[in-house]
């Protein structure tokens, strides 16, 4: 079996367009853990990518209030290989 290493942790979070609550994550939620992830990148000894946020999730792309249905991982998969590459 082939190993893969990732070099480095990469923090990512879909963000929803407002007006739409993601019950989990509660107020803010959302925006305060792309505020922490934007953050933790900034800390070299953390050794964190920070690709950016992706989304915007609503009601057409989430399964639940939260959760990408099929339509929201085609884009946000759309979004990873555009960072990422194939």
């Amino acid at each position: 079996m082939d190993k893969f290493v990732i070099p480095r942790p990469v923090s990512r979070l879909s963000l929803h367009p407002d007006g739409h609550a993601i019950s989990l994550a509660g107020s803010g939620g959302p925006e305060l853990t792309d505020r922490l992830a934007q953050q933790a990148a900034t800390d070299r000894t953390l050794n964190v990518i920070y690709p950016g946020s992706f989304g915007r999730l609503g009601r057409t792309t989430t399964a639940d209030s939260c959760h990408a249905n099929a339509a929201g991982q085609q884009l946000l998969g759309n979004q990873a290989v555009g960072f990422f590459g194939e």
